[in-house]
This record gives C-alpha cells, sequence and structure tokens, in this order.
C-alpha cells in the first residue's frame, strides 16, 4: 500500500486503508472501494478467508463486514 517516493520509503495518504463500501462480486468476491477514493482489484472469498485465519482477526471484524455489506 502507499505511493513509493525512493526505494523502501512509501507516503500514506489520509482514508487509504477506510472502507467506503464493499459490493459482491458474483460468487467470487467482493470489490472494496476505499474513503481516498481507489476502488480496483477484487478479493476473493479464499483470498479473505486466508488473511482472517492467518492474523485471527475477529468475530467483530467479520460482522462490520457483513455489516457494510447490508
Amino acid at each position: 500500500m502507499g505511493q513509493a517516493v525512493f526505494p523502501g520509503m512509501k507516503t500514506f495518504n489520509p482514508g487509504m486503508n477506510e472502507l467506503a463500501s464493499i459490493t459482491p462480486v458474483g460468487n467470487y468476491g467482493v470489490q472494496v472501494a476505499w474513503k481516498d477514493g481507489h476502488d480496483t482489484g477484487i478479493y476473493t472469498w479464499e483470498m479473505l478467508r486466508t488473511i482472517f485465519e492467518t492474523k485471527g482477526l475477529s468475530q467483530q471484524t467479520l460482522e462490520e463486514i457483513e455489516r457494510q455489506m447490508g
């Protein structure tokens, strides 16, 4: 994440890590829009499951995602 300024150094834009919306993409995954305006990429269910299991994210986090999906 972030924009490379110098090798090994990145800048971060306000909102780039804050969710604006989550839109389902068929049975494949979701597309996420971020509060800084970028919305490229699709996050597959498999990839999201791996992240949640690896990072040990909480049920509260899962519930927040479900709430945002409506």
